[in-house]
């Protein structure tokens, strides 16, 4: 019975070191990463406005759902994810083969933020620099990027589009 108490206690122990991370964790985060893409600006730039391709490439989204245009006439929709969650974004900015901005207006998961893609030609290739901007209020999620890493989706959406244009 003592080995079974100690277990629990161990895991309460790092139940409350995990939830006490992500409330000492900085809820902002900026940062940028660049790479470059296999395929020329005008691909790349139409492949970011292809909402429906979503789901392809990120797996984690189920579904798009369109909501319409804001004030811009850009798009505004919502994403299903896997978890049964959701991530509601809009565009705030479209400059053609040259930059897209997204802004991330709530989450199921307490986020919210801005993306902001720059696109430069690289002979037939693309250079791409993304530019985050977010605020995460999830305690939780807090403490799964302190371990993860806070560029963790930088990186991830970088990876996404090098690997879709393969």
């Amino acid at each position: 019975m003592k080995v079974v108490f100690g277990i629990l206690a161990g895991i309460a122990a790092l139940v409350a070191v995990f939830l006490m991370i992500g409330i000492f964790a900085e809820p902002k985060f900026e940062g940028k990463i660049s790479g470059i893409v296999n395929a020329p600006v005008e691909k790349v730039f139409r492949h970011l406005l292809d909402l429906e391709s979503i789901p392809k490439y990120r797996s984690e989204v189920t579904e798009i759902i369109r909501e319409g245009k804001n004030d811009k006439g850009f798009p505004v929709w919502k994403e299903r994810t896997d978890m049964g969650g959701y991530i509601h974004f809009e565009m705030i900015e479209k400059i053609e083969n040259s930059r897209v901005e997204f802004f991330m207006k709530e989450s199921s998961f307490g986020m919210k933020g801005t993306w902001d893609y720059r696109l430069e030609p690289q002979d037939n290739q693309t250079k791409i620099t993304i530019v985050e901007s977010s605020e995460t209020q999830n305690i939780l999620i807090r403490a799964i990027f302190v371990f993860f890493g806070k560029d963790a989706n930088l990186k991830k959406e970088l990876e996404i589009l090098q690997t879709a244009f393969p």
